[in-house]
């Protein structure tokens, strides 16, 4: 998986260490056939209340879905796995809703024969 990092986030080692953990845990959820496609990406970003959160955004090419954590958050690995698997099934559903589409489209257009 191509995962990028944000400059801010370069430093300190730890934090880079824990994302870099946190994106293996991503790349083992997704596997080795659908990791090739994927891209990951890390940013930090504030909210109105400039709440501090470590944004991870994945992209398979057509769907592009994000969930942020606190920097608490980040060191629970239990939290963290079970967010990853979220993330990752948000894409499958986004694929899955597209594929239901398709369907339906296709066999409208045979029961219209």
């Amino acid at each position: 998986m191509n995962v990028q990092y944000a400059p801010e986030l370069l430093q300190p080692a730890d934090r880079l260490a824990q994302l870099k953990d946190i994106s293996a845990r991503l790349d083992k959820a997704v596997g080795p056939k659908e990791s090739a496609a994927m891209k990951a990406e890390w940013e930090f970003v504030r909210d109105l209340r400039d709440d501090e959160f470590y944004r991870l955004t994945l992209d398979d090419g057509t769907d592009r879905v994000s969930t942020d954590f606190t920097r608490f958050e980040l060191g629970i690995p239990l939290h963290v796995q079970f967010r990853v698997n979220q993330l990752y099934g948000e894409i499958l559903s986004h694929r899955s809703d597209r594929q239901m589409v398709l369907i339906h489209q296709l066999v409208g257009e045979l029961s219209d024969e």
